[in-house]
């Protein structure tokens, strides 16, 4: 006999990804439920899932524990919650300089910027999953050149989870060490 009822509620953090409550269908036990709706069972143990994205992290919470096991009872109703937040992304900012002698350090470059977001160099910092530009100040008489996981011009594409790193690398054009200077 039904006699329990169980709402099961998924939410959805994105940081960048475009999934949405849709993309993880929802069970209990076996029975395909939707977000929100309460839904009569059996009394006794029951176990919520999902179909899961290896890209988003699942908290379970709740009056079901963390691994979706739930007790119900007649006469009380219960409230599920599955959480997916997707996972986070990284850049992390290297610096090469050929000076050719001259006086110019990583700093006469700085400020480091991914988008317009100031970085330190050797730093992971945390960004949303898509395109982002990386850039520093140009200066005279240096080539400056992306490597990594930056294509020639310093664009680097982050998935969920990925943790990239960009090497500039900026040569001075002169074997005059004075021309080197910033």
């Amino acid at each position: 006999d039904l006699g329990a009822n169980l709402t099961l509620v998924k939410n959805v953090i994105t940081h960048g990804g475009a999934a949405q409550v849709s993309d993880f269908p929802l069970f209990v036990d076996n029975q395909l439920v939707n977000s929100g709706v309460e839904n009569s069972f059996t009394v006794g143990a029951h176990t919520v899932s999902e179909f899961s994205d290896p890209d988003y992290t699942q908290t379970i919470s709740g009056d079901c524990d963390s691994q979706g096991n739930v007790t119900l009872v007649a006469n009380t109703p219960k409230f599920c919650i599955i959480t997916n937040e997707e996972m986070p992304a990284y850049i992390t900012v290297q610096k090469v300089l050929n000076n050719n002698g001259g006086n110019s350090t990583t700093s006469s470059f700085a400020p480091y910027t991914v988008d317009s977001t100031q970085v330190t160099l050797g730093a992971a910092n945390q960004f949303n999953s898509g395109t982002h530009q990386v850039a520093e100040i140009t200066a005279p008489n240096y080539t400056t050149t992306f490597s990594g996981g930056c294509d020639s011009t310093g664009q680097v594409i982050l998935n969920s989870g990925d943790s990239k790193t960009c090497t500039i690398t900026n040569t001075c054009n002169s074997s005059n060490p004075a021309d080197c200077d910033i």
